[in-house]
């Protein structure tokens, strides 16, 4: 039980950063046209920010899947909800938000 929990928050912090990434992207987007705003170095180029996004979010992902498993192996039942998290957590990535 204590893996699957484990499992879930590792999820729930890797939504988090999804969140962060989208929202920054949504800045760095719709706000970059106002006199006011100052960009940072590491926007210059977002490809890299993206590529960087995916790798982070996809091991995150993985180390959660795992966790779940071998919750679920130990016949838990909130390995199960570790493991769906953990895919749909796996699927974020590839899908804009914005």
């Amino acid at each position: 039980m204590k893996r699957a929990i484990v499992s879930i928050l590792i999820s729930l912090a890797g939504f988090f950063i999804v969140y962060k990434y989208h929202y920054t992207m949504y800045i760095v987007a719709y706000q970059s046209d106002s006199p006011t705003f100052t960009p940072l170095s590491t926007w210059s180029d977002p490809s890299v920010l993206k590529k960087l996004y995916t790798i982070v979010i996809i091991s995150v992902a993985l180390l959660s899947l795992y966790l779940g498993i071998i919750s679920f192996l130990k016949k838990n039942k909130i390995g199960l909800i570790a493991i769906l998290v953990a895919i749909l957590l796996f699927i974020t990535p590839f899908v804009n938000f914005f």
